[in-house]
């Protein structure tokens, strides 16, 4: 096995033990925040960092404000 594959199988290990921490939180406290992967505002969790939503034009004049 070379050190790529290494890496890579250790993502997928990671990526998967982030999914379960997201399934099981309960997204009690959520902020606003910009995604440049996607270039545009959303509402994520504070603790599993999961994108929740996209906000209202409301939300995000009162976040920019």
């Amino acid at each position: 096995m070379t050190r790529a594959d290494d890496i890579q199988r250790k993502q997928f290990q990671l990526q998967k033990e982030l999914e379960s921490i997201q399934k099981q939180c309960t997204h009690t406290h959520q902020a606003i925040r910009w995604s440049a992967d996607e270039s545009s505002y959303k509402w994520e969790c504070n603790e599993c960092h999961l994108r929740i939503r996209y906000p209202t034009i409301s939300e995000v004049n009162e976040y920019l404000s």
